[in-house]
């Protein structure tokens, strides 16, 4: 354990102390989850190979199963003239920001600009 500026605090946690005039306080963190990608699909041809490499074909042909549904999204996703990037988080990591993520995941969110099919 050690101490901080009067604040007790061990590996696993840190304390702190905000004053704000409204309840609004929040912290943005901006991740670019490029580097946690392993693989970038940017044709329809690319996508069925990365598929298939992962699920058999029947899955991703039926479109209410979970490779179906990714594969629709991701279709219409690159028909939008957008990349998908597939990637995986890890709870053995040493990396804050990936534990983070593992632990909190990622927000479904479908914009114009971004879609986030599985978080």
């Amino acid at each position: 354990m050690k101490m901080r500026h009067g604040f007790v605090s061990n590996s696993s946690s840190s304390s702190f102390i905000v004053a704000s005039a409204n309840d609004k306080v929040s912290i943005t963190v901006e991740i670019d989850l490029r580097s946690l990608s392993r693989k970038v699909v940017t044709d329809v041809t690319d996508l069925d190979w990365y598929l298939i490499d992962r699920y058999s074909e029947s899955e991703i042909d039926d479109p209410n199963s979970h490779a179906g549904r990714i594969k629709l999204k991701a279709i219409q996703a690159l028909a939008d003239g957008k990349k998908i990037y597939f990637g995986s988080i890890y709870n053995d990591s040493d990396d804050p920001v990936e534990l983070m993520l593992y632990r909190k995941g990622l927000a479904v969110i479908d914009s114009k600009d971004v879609n986030v099919f599985e978080g």
